[in-house]
């Protein structure tokens, strides 16, 4: 199967079923992964997602099996983090927030996409910090208020805003809350959608005890933050969230 994906990088179709396999045989049995890893499996994902960024369906297909892939790795020890292949050129991290972006309507694409991204942000610090710089808190905002009423996308897009925030340097976790600050402040992306989430018990129990300390943590140094700036009257106003944006 992998050298199939090897030797027909541009059929969508193949690359596509590849991906579900992969996924699949992850779910079946977490002793594929070292296989794939050692097969050049990881690299081969982040190809058929490259070559086909607007295919909806491999697009899903490949996240799924990155992800499930990532997680099999990191239960067994020795992780591959996937921040690039050898020659530099494919950084997962974009590839899925290049998902994101390309597939804004595909409510099952963005739940894969988040999940994804999740599990890429436990690779560590700096993967964190690409992710920041690259837009990530906006584009999940974006996608909430996009599909309101799509509870598992809204879960899955608060689970990775959760894990961004988890085991980060103070300097990350400001830059976190600084820019759901300004996302909260838009009306074009439905204000509201992380508390909105913690008023659902049932929700609330999809989060462990510390993600939700975490959680409530978010909500609450954001909320302060907005109401500093709705109490902020003076010619400065506008400077202060230009600050904030250069501090992001």
């Amino acid at each position: 199967m992998l050298q199939a994906m090897e030797q027909f990088p541009d059929h969508r179709t193949l690359q596509t079923n590849a991906c579900d396999m992969i996924w699949k045989l992850c779910l079946q049995d977490g002793h594929f992964h070292s296989v794939i890893l050692a097969k050049n499996g990881l690299p081969l994902i982040l190809t058929a997602m490259k070559n086909h960024i607007g295919c909806g369906r491999l697009q899903y297909a490949s996240c799924g099996a990155l992800r499930r892939l990532l997680a099999c790795a990191a239960s067994g020890g020795a992780v591959q983090t996937p921040r690039a292949n050898e020659s530099g050129q494919l950084n997962a991290a974009n590839l899925v927030m290049s998902a994101l972006d390309n597939h804004k309507d595909q409510g099952t694409v963005l739940v894969a996409c988040a999940a994804a991204l999740r599990q890429l942000a436990k690779q560590g610090e700096d993967v964190k910090v690409a992710m920041i710089k690259a837009g990530c808190v906006t584009k999940c905002f974006v996608a909430m208020g996009t599909h309101q009423q799509n509870q598992d996308l809204l879960v899955a897009m608060v689970q990775f805003i959760v894990e961004l925030f988890t085991d980060r340097p103070p300097a990350l976790g400001r830059a976190i809350i600084s820019e759901i600050a300004i996302q909260e402040r838009s009306n074009e992306i439905g204000m509201g959608s992380i508390e909105g989430l913690l008023m659902d018990g049932e929700h609330r129990a999809l989060f462990d005890d510390k993600e939700l300390k975490d959680l409530d943590k978010i909500v609450d140094k954001a909320k302060t933050m907005i109401s500093l700036k709705e109490d902020d009257d003076d010619d400065n106003a506008d400077a202060d969230v230009s600050w904030i944006h250069q501090k992001v």
